[in-house]
């Protein structure tokens, strides 16, 4: 079967995801202690700045983020519809082969 290629960039595909969503927590973090020093520091105007930078990759790594689970998702379904026409054709071949032992044990009794 050749769902090994899918199979593997599906998972580093969610590895990645994952990868991602650490980064983007750590940086949220990274942020809000940011906002705590913000407060107490007299440079308000720069915190803005840094503020509205923060907020800028963040929209911009959740895009590409969401990107990729668009991605995966499309990833999985064709994963999936594989899957579901290698078990149909599975389904038919074991008919098949039932259908001719039936065949030969019918002509083997007469």
């Amino acid at each position: 079967m050749n769902l090994e290629p899918a199979i593997t960039h599906l998972e580093k595909t969610v590895m990645k995801a994952d990868s991602r969503l650490d980064d983007i927590s750590w940086k949220l973090d990274l942020f809000e202690t940011e906002i705590c020093h913000a407060v107490v520091a007299d440079d308000a105007k720069v915190s803005v700045m840094n503020l509205l930078d923060s907020v800028t990759q963040v929209k911009e790594e959740y895009e590409h983020l969401k990107r990729e689970i668009i991605e995966l998702q499309a990833l999985q379904r064709v994963v999936r519809d594989t899957l579901r026409l290698k078990a149909m054709k599975v389904q038919q071949r074991m008919i098949a082969l039932r259908t001719k032992i039936k065949q030969h044990d019918q002509y083997a009794l007469r």
